[in-house]
């Protein structure tokens, strides 16, 4: 009996190798009793009349009932066969079995079949969602040695073997992933940073640590197509089944607020859950590092402290009471995400913060030149949802907050037409609003010469003493800004 399940078993690996070589080379290069399939202790167990590993699990040399199937396999070859075994949820909830993933963009997109070259491509009609796309149950080697998961690619080789070939992804990126400033995603140095259960962990995303690979926002078994809506703040369907950071603030401004760490097994409810992650007090602590764009960054958890007096309204809620002039749909009791202003500087580049020409990551120029009425600064950040003729031009009195005579003069349009007086240049944005327009505690985002540093852009106007009143919106007066303009 020995005799004949040997060469039962040699038989089998005969098959294999003649029918898929393309595919099983490594198995037969001593990978397989490595792998979570394969390992003889905890492997994969289908049948409990083989020891766990045994290849016997999956393939042999007659198909149930008498068939024959492609590769010497038990049963058909397609996601079925691997559902016998990973039907249910995983320990981690990153793959929340079968039912969830045949909901997901990667089963149901009729693109989602491996292009090759390595391993070759996948030409079988009903390639398209198969979890060998991107999975080999035999095990992956390189030089480094095994793929994690059962993987072929590591890390973002393996993504944009689909997203950085046009016409076999709906979405290629690997583009904006070599703009000036990204979120290094293809940084050799940090390669083998990320791990499946260091959302639970700060120090995974600080110091030595900081990385961000796909799989750090993206869950490649649960994700669906739909991107989020706009003047909502809540999560697309792209960020489905991400590990995220639950914000609770207390009721004092200017405040970090505490954070619960949430897994794959709950659902992202709010863009800001995710960036938070690396981009809050939770990450780095007291000591923001420093960005690829210069200077250290900022804490956006406390920026968008609900209970600062002014904010995007990323978390706060709506609270201009009809104030303002908006342009491409949007509104002043809309709120937002992060991603309305960070995101490719190309608009033709697909939907998301992978990487973009211009500094901090943004979509469109944000400088001391913005607003200013000597440059051409309508395709500058602000002007993305801001009105350019109401805010930079001279001859449009339009309703904003910051006018006088019960809002019958648009002080932002008087103000345009003037010189910064200690710059001898026009007035921006800048001179008056916080460079990171995030949220701070004064109204309307202004800025004096006594906040931090991080917060002055341009030349600024205000003295914390220059400001003895802050006037109502639509009745603000000569008196109420003094000693460097009036």
């Amino acid at each position: 009996m020995r005799r004949i399940a040997k060469a039962s078993a040699a038989l089998i690996a005969v098959v294999i190798l003649i029918l898929g070589s393309s595919y099983v080379v490594w198995a037969r290069g001593g990978l397989y009793s490595s792998t979570r399939h394969g390992d003889p202790t905890s492997g994969v167990r289908r049948d409990s009349a083989l020891p766990r590993g045994d290849c016997g699990h999956c393939h042999s040399m007659h198909g149930a009932g008498g068939t024959t199937t492609d590769f010497a396999l038990w049963t058909a070859d397609n996601n079925q066969l691997c559902f016998t075994c990973h039907f249910g949820q995983s320990s981690n909830a990153i793959y929340r079995g079968s039912s969830v993933y045949e909901q997901s963009i990667h089963e149901d997109d009729s693109l989602m079949r491996w292009p090759g070259p390595e391993p070759p491509a996948r030409m079988e009609p009903d390639a398209k969602g198969k979890c060998v796309n991107c999975h080999t149950p035999h095990g992956w080697g390189d030089s480094k040695g095994l793929m994690p998961t059962l993987l072929f690619k590591r890390e973002e080789e393996l993504c944009l073997g689909c997203h950085k070939v046009a016409g076999s992804a709906q979405e290629k990126i690997d583009t904006q992933m070599n703009y000036q400033y990204t979120h290094q995603m293809t940084n050799s140095q940090l390669e083998g940073r990320h791990h499946a259960s260091e959302e639970i962990i700060p120090d995974s995303f600080s110091g030595q640590n900081r990385h961000n690979e796909c799989a750090d926002c993206h869950n490649s078994h649960v994700h669906t197509r739909d991107l989020h809506t706009q003047g909502s703040n809540r999560a697309g369907g792209v960020l489905r089944g991400s590990s995220f950071i639950e914000a609770n603030y207390g009721s004092l401004p200017d405040t970090f607020p505490t954070f619960q760490p949430r897994g794959q097994i709950f659902d992202i409810q709010f863009e800001y859950q995710l960036c938070f992650k690396c981009h809050s007090y939770w990450a780095y602590g007291s000591f923001p590092p420093f960005a690829p764009s210069g200077g250290q960054q900022t804490d956006p958890s406390i920026e968008f402290n609900p209970n600062n007096v002014s904010s995007h309204n990323v978390i706060q809620a709506p609270n201009l009471n009809g104030i303002g002039v908006f342009v491409n749909g949007w509104r002043w009791d809309f709120q937002m995400v992060c991603t309305d202003c960070h995101g490719s500087s190309n608009a033709n580049d697909p939907k998301g913060p992978h990487g973009s020409q211009l500094p901090f990551l943004v979509k469109a120029r944000w400088d001391v030149t913005s607003g200013q009425r000597t440059q051409n600064t309508s395709s500058h950040l602000c002007f993305l949802c801001h009105d350019f003729t109401t805010y930079a031009q001279r001859n449009d009195n339009r309703n904003t907050g910051f006018s006088r005579n019960n809002f019958g003069e648009n002080l932002h349009g008087l103000h345009a037409n003037e010189d910064n007086p200690v710059a001898n240049r026009p007035i921006g944005c800048m001179d008056c609003h916080s460079k990171v327009p995030h949220g701070i505690n004064r109204r309307a985002l202004l800025v004096t010469s006594s906040d931090p540093a991080r917060l002055l852009g341009g030349t600024v106007l205000l003295k914390q003493s220059d400001v003895p009143n802050w006037g109502p919106s639509g009745n603000w007066d000569e008196g109420d800004c003094t000693v460097v303009c009036h």
